[in-house]
Parts: C-alpha cells; sequence; structure tokens
C-alpha cells in the first residue's frame, strides 16, 4: 500500500503519545541491551565496522526512529512488525478498507510453546 500524508500524521501521533521513558526504564531495570552505534544518535549504515558499535540501551530517539520504520512496514505490507521488542500492528477496520488501525506496543516477555503429538 501506498502511504499517504494521513497515515504519516497518525504514525507521528504515535509516536508523540507513546511512552518511550517507561520502555526505557523497563529495559534498565532488565538490562535489556541493543546493539547499537558507540555515538548516541547516530545512524550507523548498513555493514558498520565492530568497533562502531556497542551494546546499551538505546536513547528515546533510537526508539522513536526503530518503531517508525517498523510502523512504516506494517503500513506498506498491511500486517504486523516486530523488532528490538517493539510490535507496530496494522490492521483494516472495515472489509471495504475506508478504516484503519495502526498500533504499537513494547512486549517485554514473548513465550512460544510448541507442542507436537
Amino acid at each position: 500500500m501506498e502511504i499517504q500524508f494521513n497515515q504519516v500524521m497518525s504514525m507521528c501521533e504515535v509516536l508523540m503519545d507513546f511512552d518511550f521513558s517507561r520502555v526505557t526504564k523497563t529495559m534498565e531495570a532488565t538490562n535489556w541491551k541493543w546493539e547499537l552505534p558507540k555515538l548516541l544518535n547516530d545512524e550507523p549504515g548498513d555493514d558498520p565496522p565492530p568497533d562502531m558499535m556497542t551494546n546499551r540501551v538505546p536513547t528515546e530517539i533510537e526508539m522513536k526512529r526503530q518503531v517508525f520504520q517498523l510502523m512504516m512496514k506494517a503500513f506498506a505490507e498491511e500486517n504486523t512488525q516486530y523488532a528490538g521488542g517493539f510490535e507496530a500492528k496494522f490492521e483494516w477496520d472495515n472489509k471495504e478498507k475506508t478504516s484503519y488501525t495502526i498500533s504499537v506496543q513494547f512486549i517485554s516477555e514473548d513465550i512460544k510453546i510448541t507442542n507436537k503429538a
């Protein structure tokens, strides 16, 4: 799906309303870290050298960047995207595809059990 201006505005509203400071506190309390550039808020590119990267709790700007990218992909593919503990979910509200919902959540625990008989 092609992303329109009103959809970008919806994503911006989500970014403004989401409590990223709460996620930061959760990540700090659980020692949850991402592999990120040593330089805060830097964009490392596709294949950064190992000496440029470190494991640390992301800044709010880095989290917002990640969530925005997830929402863009969820919109474009009309599905749910996951990364770094975040879930961005796109759903049509009706069969006519005239109304949609975009949501973001931070999932601090995820478990899947598969039983084979």
